[in-house]
This record gives C-alpha cells, sequence and structure tokens, in this order.
C-alpha cells in the first residue's frame, strides 16, 4: 500500500510571498520520500500554487512505485479540483500547476485516489514545508510556528516597502504618551503608528495604549 502526503505554505503574504511544499511517501508502512522544497518568491506565487507543487511532488514519487496508491491533503481546491468537485477559476494563479498536476493524476487515476483531510492530520508536511521559509529567514505573518504568531508588522522598513507599506507621516507626536511615532499605510491602505527609531508598533510600547487608541 502506498500513502502519500503533501501541504504547503506561502509567506509572509499570500499571494506575492514565498512558497514552499512538503511532503511524505510511505510504502508499506516505511517513508520513502519525506522532503520540503521552495516554489520561489513573487506576485506568480501563492499558497495554491505551492499547494498544486506539493502535490506534483508526491504524485511524481508515487508513481514510481507499483500498487494502489492514496494521496491525502489538506487542500480541498487540489483536491476537488482534480476530482472534478471543484470548477477551475481560469484566471488563477494556481492554473499552469494545476495542469501539470491533472496530467500526472489522470496518467495514473486507476491505481492512485485522493482523500481530503482536516489540517490537524496534515502536521508533518506541515512542518517540512514550513521548515524551508524558516531555514531561508522567512518572517511568518499568516500562518504561526509552534503555536506563537509572529507580529503581524514587518521588523524592518526595508520588509514594510517590499510588502506593500508606504510611510505616510514622520516624525508625529503620539497623544497618549508624547513619543515620536510614524504613520505607516497598510497594503489595505489603514494607517497604522510606528515608533520612530525602533520600528515597532506603538500600540505594544505605548504607556497609555487605551487612550492612545483614542486620541492619537
Amino acid at each position: 500500500m502506498i500513502e502519500a502526503w503533501f501541504d504547503g505554505v506561502c509567506e509572509p503574504k499570500n499571494p506575492g510571498g514565498h512558497g514552499a511544499w512538503g511532503i511524505v511517501v510511505r510504502v508499506d508502512g516505511v517513508d520513502v520520500a519525506r522532503m520540503g522544497g521552495y516554489c520561489g518568491q513573487g506576485p506568480k506565487i501563492s499558497n495554491n500554487v505551492a499547494e498544486f507543487s506539493g502535490f506534483i511532488e508526491a504524485m511524481r514519487v508515487v508513481k514510481n512505485y507499483p500498487g494502489v496508491a492514496i494521496i491525502r491533503g489538506d487542500s480541498k481546491l487540489v483536491i476537488y479540483t482534480l476530482t472534478s468537485r471543484y470548477r477551475v477559476h481560469k484566471g488563477g494563479l494556481y492554473v499552469p500547476f494545476f495542469e501539470q498536476a491533472r496530467n500526472l493524476y489522470q496518467a495514473e487515476s486507476c491505481r492512485v485516489g485522493l482523500k481530503w483531510i482536516p489540517r490537524a492530520e496534515n502536521g508533518d508536511c506541515d512542518e517540512l514545508s514550513k521548515s524551508v521559509l524558516i531555514a531561508r529567514g522567512i518572517r511568518f505573518r499568516i500562518q504561526p510556528i509552534d503555536g506563537k504568531p509572529q507580529s503581524p508588522f514587518p521588523i524592518t522598513p526595508k520588509e514594510a516597502i517590499d510588502d506593500g507599506y508606504t510611510l505616510e507621516t514622520a516624525g508625529a507626536v503620539c497623544s497618549g504618551c508624547n513619543a515620536a511615532i510614524d504613520w505607516w499605510k497598510t497594503p489595505r491602505d489603514k494607517k497604522i503608528p510606528i515608533d520612530a527609531g525602533t520600528f515597532k508598533p506603538h500600540w505594544v510600547t505605548c504607556p497609555n495604549a487605551k487612550q492612545f487608541r483614542r486620541k492619537a
């Protein structure tokens, strides 16, 4: 019996972040593949692209072993588009990867089954995919690492600009504590105050945070 699992991740933003995949393939209870890989970074990378990339890698391993196989993943998009339960959105970034995945799957569909599983049952592949980005020093904002979410705001001005933030006002003053702050605009057009010099969200350091949120 051949069993395979796959997962994908895109951080620190989706789409447009860094993508990675993780797979585990087991034959008669013995691991024959346990690995992760990097998909790339940029506007053409998304979580769905990473998920399909994971499936493709799992399928490439599975096809080398004869016998009945089952491939599991926590992406409903991957599992259900390949089994025709979901429609493919023609403008999706994942479409070229779906087509590649479909070709691999259809060639083996007589012996390979697909099954969706909850994320909680896909921990090994989740860890493998994230480890690829951790090794590259990628900051996580969407999914927590070890149950500890990282700050939703970039930790340097360069990272903020790369993520689509813009500096709106420099040299402002907090009305709650008179500290020097800068106002930054998020990619969703929300303004947030940042400590001048340390680049931390000011509500974390302001001693009068409640008052600051009302009046700053």
